[in-house]
């Protein structure tokens, strides 16, 4: 299948029944992507009649090395049988999930069309169980408008806990501790708590956890990544001009 337009956070099922999230916007030699669901007859989820279980970043590239080596960091585009795009999950999940259509309404109502949004993670091949985050992207420019407009929200349902009600609220100091142990990051809770709320692009609605993700919109694209030659190590000083791509991935 040809991997036309793929963009970061996309997925691809492979002719195996992998599922793999793409990782990556340069797509020069095979698809930048990383494992994310395996079939296992035992899995918690199911798609297509086929059950699956999520596989955790680090137990992926174990088991890749293990199985199919040659698809630890890309995947051939021949071996793609079925492709879910972010931006083309969003109208039929904001018609199944009243959580996921607040939030399209939101964004909506402050500008943001809707085919520039999108939504990944389980919920974009439809493996979502109970307790799923939400993963929403943004595309492009557009990104820093709905991270405004969450924050805003945000601001205004300061004293709802968003528990019962469908609305957009702060992260609880028990989800943050969460996310925390969850990244295991090595500065500590209330270092990483300063970085995350100065970044803004977190939420809560209905009791659940919700990111907001940027992806570059077409015309940042295409985007070709090639290691440089390595010269020397320094250490440099230098004013942030630009930071249009600063929650890219890579920023």
């Amino acid at each position: 299948m040809c991997a036309t337009n793929l963009r970061l956070r996309d997925f691809v099922i492979m002719d195996n029944d992998w599922i793999f999230a793409v990782s990556g916007y340069d797509q020069t030699d095979g698809v930048q992507a990383v494992l994310r669901y395996i079939p296992d007859r035992d899995g918690d989820r199911e798609l297509d009649g086929v059950r699956y279980r999520k596989i955790d970043f680090d137990d992926s590239s174990g088991f890749l090395e293990e199985n199919h080596p040659s698809w630890k960091f890309r995947v051939p585009e021949d071996a793609i049988s079925r492709i879910f795009r972010t931006e083309e999950r969003v109208p039929s999940l904001a018609k199944e999930d009243q959580r996921v259509a607040v939030i399209v309404d939101l964004l909506k109502n402050a500008g943001i069309p809707l085919d520039k949004m999108g939504v990944t993670g389980s919920m974009l091949p439809g493996l979502q169980i109970e307790g799923s985050d939400i993963d929403f992207v943004v595309y492009g420019e557009y990104w820093f408008l709905a991270r405004d407009v969450i924050m805003q929200e945000i601001a205004k349902n300061k004293d709802s806990d968003g528990s019962d009600l469908l609305c957009v609220t702060e992260i609880s100091e028990e989800m943050w501790h969460q996310i925390y142990a969850k990244r295991i990051p090595e500065i500590s809770f209330e270092e990483f708590l300063v970085h995350e709320l100065r970044k803004g692009n977190r939420g809560m609605i209905g009791g659940t956890y919700f990111d907001l993700l940027f992806v570059r919109d077409h015309d940042q694209l295409p985007v070709q990544q090639e290691r440089g030659t390595d010269r020397n190590r320094c250490t440099i000083t230098a004013p942030v001009v630009n930071a249009d791509l600063a929650f890219d991935n890579p920023a």
